[in-house]
């Protein structure tokens, strides 16, 4: 049986029970403090789901969020769905049986170049610059974009042939400008003007943002789940004047297959398809 289930199966196997009079307590992996899986979902999950009180620990991002679940430190974890996709192919047998209830939210990977470098293509950070190979700002190790890039060299492996660089924020840009790195990269909402990566760039006209259109990125998983979807986003703040192809892909909430079903049942109604009372599994 595939992973990517509904909640029905789970609820089928054992109804709700009656509600308890205080609210029940699901420990939360979310992400860092501050960061949109942390402060917004994690609040929207205490405000919506009836008869349970969310714990939200704090975490470095998707990858801590999988193995916090995977040892049942955690009931839940919300998850890139390109970091879970990453995680199953090298670990089948740990992350395989996790069960995506649904999908929260969209988010893009954005890459920016220097405008008067030769970079014009994703695929040209394969290829050497001199005698060096071109280098790749990802951000720290075990983060968004730095899981990411996993994937993305998984679909297109050529792309193992940069080199990577670990600073973070405005710090990444500053190396761009100066071209210690040839690219920078990360993972945001498409509808986020305010995230200092994506502003800067859109506003600075040393640099520009390079699309990733390779079909390769559409590669579906053995199960038949398609992790990339490859769109044209308009860049944040631009009004729809500027924009960029890229992949998009859906942040996903997970739990472990042993999950309790009252708390799979409130979460599906609650977040999800109310009426079916079932999850909406991620685009395929």
């Amino acid at each position: 049986m595939s992973r990517f289930i509904t909640a029905a199966l789970l609820v089928i196997a054992c109804a709700p029970l009656a509600a308890a009079a205080e609210d029940r307590v699901a420990r939360l992996a979310s992400g860092i403090e501050g960061g949109t899986y942390h402060d917004v979902v994690a609040r929207q999950l205490n405000e919506k789901v009836e008869g349970w009180r969310f714990e939200n620990r704090a975490t470095r991002g998707s990858t801590d969020n999988l193995d916090l679940l995977s040892t049942s430190e955690v009931e839940l974890a919300i998850t890139q769905s390109d970091v879970f996709a990453s995680r199953i192919l090298e670990e089948p047998e740990v992350f395989g049986d996790l069960v995506v209830l649904g999908g929260i939210s969209e988010e893009c990977v954005f890459v920016a170049r220097r405008k008067e470098d030769g970079i014009d293509g994703f695929v040209d950070l394969s290829k050497p610059v001199g005698e060096r190979a071109a280098i790749v700002n990802v951000g720290p190790r075990q983060t968004g974009m730095a899981e990411s890039w996993n994937y993305i060299c998984a679909l297109m492996p050529e792309q193992a042939d940069a080199d990577l660089d670990n600073a973070s924020g405005v710090e990444a840009l500053e190396r761009l400008a100066t071209g210690d790195v040839e690219a920078v990269g990360w993972v945001t909402a498409p509808s986020n003007p305010d995230h200092v990566l994506t502003k800067t760039v859109r506003d600075d006209a040393r640099f520009d943002f390079v699309a990733l259109d390779d079909e390769r990125l559409e590669s579906k998983l053995t199960d038949g789940m398609r992790v990339y979807q490859i769109r044209r986003v308009p860049i944040p703040g631009t009004a729809g004047k500027r924009s960029v192809e890229t992949v998009c892909m859906t942040s996903l909430l997970v739990v472990r297959p042993d999950a309790d079903p009252d708390l799979v049942y409130a979460i599906s109604v609650a977040l999800f398809d109310h009426e079916k009372k079932t999850v909406t599994e991620p685009p395929r």
